[in-house]
C-alpha cells in the first residue's frame, strides 16, 4: 500500500463511493453500501495492478472500471437518495441563484421556449452521450498523459455532481411537482410551463 498512486479522478469518485457507502451502511441499507465498497475496493487493487504490473493492458484496465462504475452509480442514484437522510437545500439555492442571477434561470428562461428551440437542444443533448463514450475510448486507448487529464475533469466532474445530488432527498420535492402539474393553471400564472419531471427511476408528467 506504500506505493500506492492514487490519480486525482480516483480519488473524487472513490471519496464519493466511500462516503456514499459509509451513509448507507448508517441508514440501514446494506447492500448498496455493500455494492459502492466493493466498487472503492476495484478503484484501489486496479491502482496497485497498474503500480506493480504498469503494462499497456493494466493501465487501460485501471480506466476502463470507471465508465461502467459511472453508469452503475447513475441507474442506482435515485434508490440511494431515498435511502440517505438529508435536508432540503431548494430555498437556499433558489435566494442564490436570485442573488447572482436576478431569477434562477428555469423561470428567466422561459420565455425563450420555441418549438425550433427545444428540437435544437435535443438534438444536443442527444449527441451527448456518443460524445462521452468516444471521449471515455479515447481516452482508455490513449492512457497516457491524454487519458489521465481527460478522467480528472470528465469523472471529477460526475463525482462532484453524483455527490450533490446525494447531498438531498428529492422525495417529497417530487411528489409536490408531480402535484403542481396537475394544476397547470397555477403554473401558468406564475409564468411556468408545465413540464416532465424525472428523477432517478420516477417520472410523471403533465401533457395538455
Amino acid at each position: 500500500m506504500a506505493n500506492l498512486r492514487l490519480h486525482p479522478y480516483e480519488w473524487l469518485f472513490g471519496g464519493f463511493l466511500a462516503l456514499t457507502g459509509v451513509r448507507l451502511l448508517a441508514a440501514g441499507a446494506w447492500g448498496m453500501s455493500a455494492t459502492a465498497m466493493l466498487m472503492v475496493a476495484a478503484i484501489i487493487l486496479t491502482a496497485l495492478a497498474a503500480t506493480r504490473w504498469p503494462t499497456r493492458a493494466v493501465v487501460r484496465a485501471r480506466l476502463a472500471l470507471f465508465p461502467v462504475f459511472v453508469n452503475v452509480s447513475y441507474c442506482g442514484l435515485g434508490a440511494v437518495m431515498h435511502q440517505l437522510p438529508s435536508g432540503n437545500w431548494d430555498a437556499a439555492l433558489l435566494r442564490l441563484d436570485r442573488t447572482l442571477l436576478g431569477e434562477t434561470p428555469a423561470v428567466s428562461w422561459n420565455q425563450a421556449i420555441h418549438p425550433v428551440v427545444t428540437e435544437i437542444l435535443s438534438g444536443c443533448y442527444l449527441l451527448f452521450f456518443p460524445a462521452v463514450m468516444a471521449a471515455f475510448v479515447a481516452a482508455i486507448l490513449q492512457p497516457k498523459p491524454y487519458g489521465v487529464r481527460l478522467f480528472n475533469g470528465l469523472i471529477g466532474m460526475y463525482a462532484l455532481g453524483f455527490l450533490g445530488a446525494g447531498g438531498q432527498n428529492f422525495g417529497p420535492q417530487l411528489n409536490q411537482a408531480c402535484a403542481n402539474l396537475r394544476r397547470p393553471h397555477d403554473l401558468h400564472q406564475n409564468g411556468i410551463q408545465p413540464i416532465d419531471v424525472c428523477l432517478g427511476h420516477v417520472c410523471c408528467g403533465h401533457h395538455p
